[in-house]
């Protein structure tokens, strides 16, 4: 089965709070078979700073989709 997933971010090294239930909830999905689509929009205050743009990539099992 294919579930896509809305936060309103993901993980990061320097943010590791940001959307971590929902991605946690994304790779318990992925670890039980199913296929994740993780689509995170970080709107974030522009005060914040941080790389710009479309980002996609595979981090623990769960495909992401971020737009920054």
């Amino acid at each position: 089965m294919y579930i896509l997933i809305v936060a309103r971010g993901y993980p990061t090294d320097k943010y590791k709070m940001n959307g971590i239930f929902e991605f946690d909830q994304a790779k318990a999905l992925a670890q039980a078979g199913h296929k994740v689509v993780y689509a995170a929009i970080d709107a974030r205050s522009i005060r914040r700073w941080r790389k710009w743009g479309l980002e996609n990539f595979t981090k623990d099992g769960v495909y992401v989709e971020a737009i920054n």
